[in-house]
């Protein structure tokens, strides 16, 4: 389970195992993003709009699609699970030691 990992060495892999999903998801965007400017740069030189249609409905733009979608939802969905299982760590670690008293100052 998720929670039984914290504060283990399963806990260190599962946190660089995100890590690295992290990393790979930014990698994708930036390729897509590399090769959507290469793609301008030489292919669209006379004009987008001319090619519009025929380059929406290309495979090559339907695969950079895909490829931006799984990278950027991949980053996201590790950084989530990644902010979500250090917040439970800190947290833990917290309840475990002494009590904190909140004093308010007027």
């Amino acid at each position: 389970g998720f929670l039984a990992l914290k504060g283990t060495k399963g806990g260190a892999l599962f946190n660089r195992t995100l890590s690295i999903l992290i990393n790979f998801g930014d990698l994708l965007t930036g390729f897509y993003l590399m090769l959507i400017s290469v793609q301008d740069s030489f292919m669209m030189r006379s004009g987008y709009c001319k090619k519009q249609s025929q380059w929406l409905s290309s495979d090559h733009c339907a695969f950079l699609g895909v490829m931006n979608t799984f990278g950027s939802t991949l980053s996201l969905f590790s950084m989530t699970s990644l902010s979500i299982f250090r917040v439970l760590s800190i947290k833990g670690k917290i309840r475990s030691s002494h009590k904190i008293k909140l004093k308010v100052c007027l």
